[in-house]
């Protein structure tokens, strides 16, 4: 490998690298249902209705993490939020 070829590769390694974008924050159940006013049993509710989708995170996946353009699409469909 030439210098030219290792100097291509490495800025668009950059270039790459700079498109990238931080991920979205994630909401706890805790969260989720103080923005809504609601219990965190409602936010089950919600879960086991379809409503949203829980991330499970850690070894026993017992974490739930919700995504928060989930819940900003909640939000836009507010009718059926009660």
């Amino acid at each position: 490998m030439n210098a030219h070829t290792a100097q291509k590769q490495f800025e668009d390694r950059i270039d790459a690298l700079q498109q990238l974008r931080p991920p979205e924050p994630m909401w706890s159940k805790e969260q989720v249902a103080a923005y809504f006013g609601v219990a965190q049993y409602t936010i089950d509710r919600w879960v086991n209705a379809g409503w949203l989708h829980p991330v499970h995170i850690g070894p026993k996946k017992r974490l739930l993490r919700f995504h928060a353009d989930e819940i900003r699409k909640l939000v836009a469909d507010g009718d059926r939020v009660a």
